[in-house]
């Protein structure tokens, strides 16, 4: 299973501090570092704190696909919702 650098693991604390305080959040990262991990991660700390679903969205397929994978390797379970979706399955922490 995969775990968050140091970095990354500071950032999710840090905003799960901000959510808790009802502030708002923008994270920024450069290229490589990092970005989808930390919000999967985020998203596992949410699913897992809260008991809730999450709704990720994301404007290309390949976003779509990277973020499922992703999610796929830190162990939550997670459902591809699109145009094309006929029917979801509902056992999953996470649509995408």
């Amino acid at each position: 299973m995969v775990k968050p650098f140091k970095y990354q693991e500071e950032a999710i604390n840090e905003i799960l501090n901000k959510f808790q305080t009802k502030q708002r959040v923008l994270y920024q990262l450069s290229t490589g570092g990092g970005k989808t991990f930390v919000f999967c991660f985020l998203t596992k700390k949410y699913v897992e704190i809260f008991n809730h679903k999450v709704l990720i969205l994301c404007h290309r397929q390949e976003l779509i696909d990277q973020t499922i994978k992703s999610m796929t390797r830190i162990g939550l379970t997670c459902e591809e919702l699109t145009s094309k979706t006929k029917k979801l399955n509902h056992i999953s922490n996470c649509y995408v």
